[in-house]
């Protein structure tokens, strides 16, 4: 199907929006794949339709059953135009307000988003993939909650990647991510295990105020910039690796306990706590 004609065009993609505030599923459902299809085959008016779909999924959600399957389908339908490897498919220049939205199992995997991405108070429900996603500018996800297992392993971000106050109800997987700016995790709150094994850090790390409930994976990380943990908990090991006479990661006021079973893996505690009774447990002033 190909849309000609400006007025055309302009009068079903009004239709589609109007269509999106529909009480039935099926006319929802109707209205998304139309703004897909105008999209698709009118490249300047992919940006107004990624942006419609960003705002339906920004509307409240009442959590009913019915209202799923439609929230499914338009984070699909703005994932399948974020792959670069369907070149024909794809969609450049692309950023995401997802702001304060009600997600369900988003799967960014391999995508790559142009534009700025906002999941600032997003709810992530189920698990998040964002393998090997490619964010070109700034990523927010101040606030947002991930009721499941993130997985951003092998990710990149261009800019900086903001993850402050955030909450992982789940594991957080960022093996091998690369940040080329500042990687902001103050105040995060890390129910699971923590993995940033790999990682490439290039800009400074903050790690202000976060909690880590249970085992935090540093192993291989790299931190150009250096890592601030000030006021950081770690409740269970906190696991780091030899970098030539040191440590990958060990901040001013930190010190590294070397694991008795591997010399070249070492345990982060803040140096107060190296005669603590439970070692797995320590706490850096703020």
């Amino acid at each position: 199907m190909r849309w000609s004609g400006d007025q055309r065009v302009t009068d079903t993609f009004s239709t589609a929006v109007a269509q999106l505030a529909d009480p039935r599923p099926p006319v929802r459902l109707g209205g998304l794949y139309t703004l897909e299809f105008i999209g698709q085959d009118n490249p300047a008016q992919r940006p107004a339709v990624a942006d419609v779909i960003c705002a339906y999924l920004r509307m409240p959600w009442a959590a009913t059953n019915d209202d799923v399957p439609v929230r499914r389908a338009a984070q699909q339908i703005l994932a399948r135009h974020l792959r670069p490897v369907h070149r024909l498919a794809f969609w450049p220049g692309i950023g995401l307000d997802l702001t304060g939205a009600h997600l369900i199992g988003l799967d960014l995997t391999g995508c790559r988003v142009d534009g700025v991405a906002s999941f600032d108070r997003a709810v992530l429900h189920e698990s998040t993939m964002a393998r090997g996603t490619v964010f070109c500018s700034d990523a927010r996800f101040r606030g947002a909650v991930f009721t499941s297992d993130a997985w951003f392993d092998t990710a990149v971000f261009h800019a900086a990647a903001h993850f402050e106050t955030a909450t992982f109800h789940g594991d957080a997987w960022f093996g091998g991510v690369d940040i080329a700016s500042s990687a902001g995790f103050s105040g995060v709150v890390f129910n699971g295990h923590a993995w940033f094994a790999a990682a490439v850090l290039r800009g400074r790390a903050t790690f202000n105020d976060a909690i880590f409930q249970r085992s935090a994976g540093f192993r291989g990380a790299r931190c150009d910039d250096g890592v601030v943990l000030a006021g950081a908990t770690f409740r269970g090991p906190a696991r780091v690796s030899r970098r030539g006479d040191g440590w990958n990661i060990c901040p001013p006021g930190w010190r590294v306990a070397t694991d008795p079973d591997n010399e070249a893996v070492g345990h982060l505690h803040w140096a107060g706590a190296l005669d603590s009774p439970d070692t797995r447990s320590t706490v850096a002033p703020a």
